[in-house]
């Protein structure tokens, strides 16, 4: 399931978990309650990604290979994936591994570009794969290309550099690894970034928003990394 908070709702909905008093009526009146919406799929979910351009649609993917694009703000008594999925795109190599009971567990990354509503990004498996919702073509992707072979497992977008995507796995034998990519150069070889030794692992990580050399922090083991991806020329 999706889960959202709305922590500022127009609708008080009073809480039924404690028994009613003077005190706790003046603080409905006063300020609403935070109210969660949820939205149930039909299979496991791996990543949610959110828009600065959106308030009301997230990507929602799940590890079978699909990735929705979902309206929580829809008729809340319909909130079902069928209803709430504006758009369905889906990653066909992850959907036919999962058919086959191939799937890596929990697999599945989904990001959205900063500078393009359009562009979406993601890693499943083996692959990447990028999407572009002005040129659909029946929700495959428009790009694909080989990551790690043990599985990505993250995928992240720069957001001041947005031609820069970067991928991870949490393979302990590959040790903490990074590979960067240029969407303007995709055939290229991605630069990678070996962080720390095995069995240490990225277990998450992503780009700073700030303007300059592109920089990433990254969480290994115990300890906070940041580092520049390039210099300057």
């Amino acid at each position: 399931m999706l889960m959202v908070w709305d922590l500022s709702p127009s609708l008080n909905i009073p809480s039924h978990n404690s028994p009613a008093s003077p005190s706790s009526d003046k603080a409905f009146t006063s300020r609403p309650q935070p109210t969660a919406y949820v939205i149930t799929f039909p299979h496991p979910l791996s990543s949610v990604c959110g828009h600065p351009s959106t308030s009301k649609e997230f990507l929602v993917a799940d590890t079978r290979g699909s990735i929705f694009l979902t309206d929580w703000r829809s008729d809340p008594e319909q909130h079902s994936w069928r209803n709430s999925s504006v758009i369905e795109l889906v990653e066909p190599r992850a959907l036919a591994d999962a058919v086959c009971g191939l799937q890596t567990r929990w697999s599945g990354s989904v990001a959205w570009r900063r500078d393009s509503v359009d562009i979406i990004g993601a890693a499943y498996g083996s692959k990447f794969a990028l999407w572009d919702l002005s040129k659909l073509q029946g929700g495959k992707p428009a790009i694909t290309g080989s990551t790690f072979p043990e599985g990505g497992t993250k995928f992240r977008w720069s957001p001041t550099y947005s031609e820069y995507f970067a991928v991870t796995t949490n393979c302990p034998a590959k040790g903490a690894v990074i590979h960067v990519y240029n969407a303007s150069y995709i055939q290229a070889q991605p630069t990678v970034f070996n962080i720390a030794p095995r069995p240490l692992y990225v277990r998450d990580f992503d780009f700073i928003a700030e303007r300059g050399i592109p920089r990433i922090v990254a969480a290994v083991g115990r300890e906070i990394i940041t580092f520049y991806i390039g210099v300057e020329s």
